[in-house]
């Protein structure tokens, strides 16, 4: 196990490095989680004080600080199915992580995106980040691993707003199909409505209830509510 965390923190400071001269902004996240290890990981950053750290232990996951930087993922087959056939003649990193498909584009000028998430896709930018290879998955220490090269951020291609459009309107299309079993709900954190199936939703609300608390979606949900609720499977939010 020593020998394993120790050539593990070695490819997790080696990653950091290319991140870095790549032109990406990467942080720390806690060993085998999505969570960053300081409070205001998408404020003020700095590489410094993540590669301080680094150097006296490395045992972290890594992640990308996003922006200018867009992640688009698909987590179920029919999601992957349609990015797979939308990005097919666009030469762009992918990565595989233990349950999705990551697309990385460049932001497109002037795009305000933040985070949308409907039907098994979701697009992460400004003020999120994304789990990044080499890290491990909590669950069966799955690797996340890159499926193409990672370039410069400037050789990227853009995420046009033809592309966001024609995701936007796959959603809403396979939304309508659903949304008669479906119902929306109000996250408290997040401050977005977020939609589920109704016998989902429910169960849900009986664990936060259990633990005192008002539902909110997958992102901001401790881990604590994430644990119990995670056989139930996760909401599009």
């Amino acid at each position: 196990m020593a020998a394993f965390l120790l050539y593990f923190g070695m490819e997790i400071q080696a990653a950091f490095k290319k991140y870095v001269s790549l032109g990406y902004r990467p942080i720390l996240l806690q060993p085998k989680s999505k969570k960053p290890i300081f409070k205001n990981w998408n404020v003020n950053y700095t590489q410094r004080k993540y590669w301080n750290i680094l150097q006296h232990d490395a045992n972290f996951n890594i992640g990308l600080l996003l922006g200018d930087v867009i992640d688009i993922e698909g987590d179920n087959p029919q999601a992957n199915n349609f990015l797979n056939n939308l990005f097919k003649n666009i030469p762009h990193p992918i990565y595989k992580s233990f349950k999705s498909t990551h697309h990385i584009f460049r932001n497109y000028q002037h795009s305000n995106i933040t985070r949308f998430h409907l039907k098994g896709i979701e697009i992460r930018a400004y003020t999120h980040q994304s789990v990044v290879p080499p890290s491990s998955h909590q669950e069966d220490s799955f690797k996340y691993t890159w499926l193409t090269d990672l370039p410069s951020i400037y050789e990227i291609p853009f995420f046009s707003k033809e592309l966001e459009n024609r995701i936007r309107k796959f959603c809403d299309e396979t939304f309508c199909l659903t949304k008669k079993n479906h119902l929306k709900i109000w996250c408290v954190e997040c401050k977005k409505v977020c939609f589920g199936h109704q016998r989902r939703i429910k169960k849900e609300i009986e664990v936060f209830k259990m633990d005192g608390k008002k539902w909110t979606c997958h992102s901001c949900r401790p881990e604590s509510i994430r644990d119990k609720v995670r056989k139930l499977g996760s909401l599009d939010c």
